[in-house]
């Protein structure tokens, strides 16, 4: 039992980044759903191998993020420098949310330290699920009011055709790098020390937030 519920929550934290990333780029969500599922479950899977049976929990960040990107570029068919943008900023959404949520859950003594530390157990699954409910409340409300970035193009992209590299493409791919480097070396640790989580959040916030600066830059200097 224990197994199906590790999948099955792994596979909406994975649906739970999607779903920001499709509603942050204003991409059409519903013209997806077999593709977010084929990437839902095959990334839940492989979580599992990862933190269960090959036991290096603390690359599986990372091989996720790699995993995200060759989705993205190949199954969803967006551009290389466009599937990193979206994968990082999804990324950093979802531990942005979820480094509000775990605190408040952790201050409220409804988790514990230890939840967070184990793979299995309702504590853990308490915050998956609520982060994940963030999440989805975050992408409605990006829908319904029809916010979001439109810089980028939505998919299928012509992947032959390589994006320009404009000065300001490459200060959002250093954002980017920044977020997902901070998010993919600290996200696990800090759930298992939360002595640290009050040290790093800035670094997530900063990054969300230059993003989220450039990317109305973007979307400024496309409508003009």
């Amino acid at each position: 039992m224990d197994v199906f519920f590790y999948l099955f929550f792994g596979f909406l934290d994975v649906i739970a980044i999607l779903v920001l990333i499709f509603s942050i780029f204003r991409f059409p969500l519903l013209q997806y759903v077999k593709e977010l599922i084929i990437i839902g479950i095959t990334l839940s899977v492989v979580s599992y191998f990862d933190r269960v049976w090959l036991n290096i929990a603390a690359y599986d960040i990372a091989i996720q993020f790699f995993l995200y990107i060759v989705f993205f570029r190949y199954l969803i068919r967006m551009r290389l420098f466009e599937s990193l943008s979206v994968v990082s900023i999804g990324y950093c959404s979802f531990a942005g949310i979820q480094f509000i949520v775990y605190p408040l859950l952790l201050m409220s003594g409804i988790v514990t330290v230890n939840d967070a530390q184990s793979l299995t157990g309702l504590g853990i699954y308490i915050i998956q699920f609520a982060t994940e409910l963030s999440c989805f409340v975050v992408g409605f409300l990006l829908y319904r009011f029809n916010m979001g970035f439109s810089f980028i193009l939505s998919p299928p992209h012509d992947i032959e055709i390589k994006s320009k590299k404009t000065k300001m493409r490459k200060l959002i791919g250093l954002a980017n790098l920044v977020g997902i480097l901070t998010v993919c070396s600290v996200l696990y640790w800090i759930l298992n020390y939360t002595s640290a989580l009050y040290i790093i959040l800035p670094s997530v916030f900063i990054s969300l937030l230059l993003f989220i600066y450039l990317s109305y830059k973007m979307d400024y200097n496309r409508e003009r």
